[in-house]
């Protein structure tokens, strides 16, 4: 009986080893301080917020995530482009701000998107806010 239990734990074990690594993403390795994309949605929600409450930690770094497009355009005419970053069940979301590398061609509202850059305050009028400035769009899955 014991042979049988320590030779189904043993299954078991390589099972779900070989499981992980099959379903592990794979990413091409480019260097970027802060690869959001290998963290499930609910770190990456949580990353950002933390980003959003101590900004100046993150200063000049490079960060690579994905989530939904969205540009608008602001009471002055301005335009905004931002990618919302939401946990697993969808309920909770964050904004970063994108500053665009020239040349780039925005996505459609509501596009999944993965994009990178490096942080960096954004001035506005009245205030500054945390953004991923020279944002390249890497893909649109």
């Amino acid at each position: 009986m014991k042979r049988y239990l320590i030779l189904l734990c043993a299954f078991l074990l390589a099972f779900s080893i070989t499981g992980i690594t099959y379903t592990a993403k794979k990413k091409t390795q480019e260097l970027v301080d802060h690869d959001l994309d290998q963290f499930d949605k609910d770190m990456r929600y949580a990353f950002v917020s933390s980003l959003m409450n101590d900004p100046e930690e993150y200063l000049h770094q490079t960060m690579r995530t994905d989530g939904v497009f969205y540009s608008f355009q602001n009471g002055q005419g301005r335009i905004h482009d931002v990618i919302y970053i939401s946990d697993t069940m969808g309920c909770c979301q964050k904004g970063l701000l994108l500053v665009l590398q020239d040349g780039q061609t925005r996505p459609a509202n509501g596009t999944m998107t993965e994009i990178k850059g490096t942080l960096e305050y954004a001035c506005e009028e009245d205030h500054r806010e945390i953004s991923l400035s020279s944002a390249v769009i890497c893909s649109e899955p």
